[in-house]
């Protein structure tokens, strides 16, 4: 019978792979991703802002859960799919890679902040209907930046497979993935290159803190952190920093 699982391990066997990690299905996952957030964006980026965007996409989640939770053995079911693991000793690779995607997707940043495109980016961020006026084509813009982030967020999630090395519907479809990135986003401040990647610092600090300190009250913990965070830091902490070195 052909299984989830043995699809993927007749794909695994099909050429070498280095290490445990297999690079090419790492960028095959973030193709993926970033072709369904073009099928997705073009529809609801069209019609949809802001919050109703959201909303409309986070119902896209949820139909395609109960898809995968009812794909049988092709998808794994409910249980999910187990990815072959390979013989290792230490985490080391995992780190190195995943601080190498980081390094990585910064400078992409960097350098897009810089260009034509990126001009354009931010043009629609502050204003939309400026930004058409002016002659941008919005929903090619924004189609192009979900997409974007898309392909980042597949190869972060390959690179999660091979840490687990278990995905199923009930984790990679979480809630929690939709709002932790927003709340290290907020918390290290919107609109600025490392404000994300201080804020994920600071946030899961917060919560393996909590988790081990009080670990019936860590849910408490952290909901608290991120209302003082909105409360005293409304510009997250890069912008707070930079507001008060200016001043100073």
């Amino acid at each position: 019978m052909w299984s989830g699982n043995y699809l993927w391990g007749t794909f695994y066997d099909a050429y070498p792979r280095i290490y445990y990690f297999d690079p090419v299905t790492m960028m095959l996952g973030g193709l993926v991703a970033a072709v369904a957030a073009i099928i997705i964006g073009l529809p609801l980026l069209s019609k949809l802002r802001g919050d109703y965007f959201a909303l409309g996409t986070l119902g896209f989640g949820e139909i395609i859960k109960v898809m995968f939770i009812n794909g049988g053995d092709f998808t794994g079911g409910a249980f999910g799919v187990v990815a072959p693991a390979g013989t290792f000793d230490t985490l080391l690779p995992h780190y190195l890679v995943g601080l190498g995607l980081m390094v990585g997707t910064a400078l992409a940043i960097r350098l897009l902040m810089r260009s034509r495109y990126g001009l354009a980016l931010i043009a629609v961020r502050d204003d939309e209907m400026a930004a058409s006026a002016n002659g941008i084509d919005t929903l090619r813009v924004k189609v192009a930046a979900f997409a974007g982030s898309a392909f980042i967020a597949g190869v972060a999630g390959s690179l999660y497979t091979y840490y687990i090395f278990h995905v199923g519907p009930d984790s990679v479809f979480d809630l929690d993935w939709m709002l932790l990135p927003l709340m290290m986003t907020v918390v290290g401040g919107t609109g600025t290159l490392l404000g994300p990647i201080l804020g994920a610092f600071v946030m899961y600090a917060v919560f393996d803190l909590a988790r081990i300190v009080v670990p019936d009250y860590h849910p408490v913990i952290s909901g608290l952190t991120i209302i003082l965070a909105m409360l005293f830091l409304p510009k997250g902490l890069m912008r707070s920093f930079a507001g008060r070195a200016r001043t100073a």
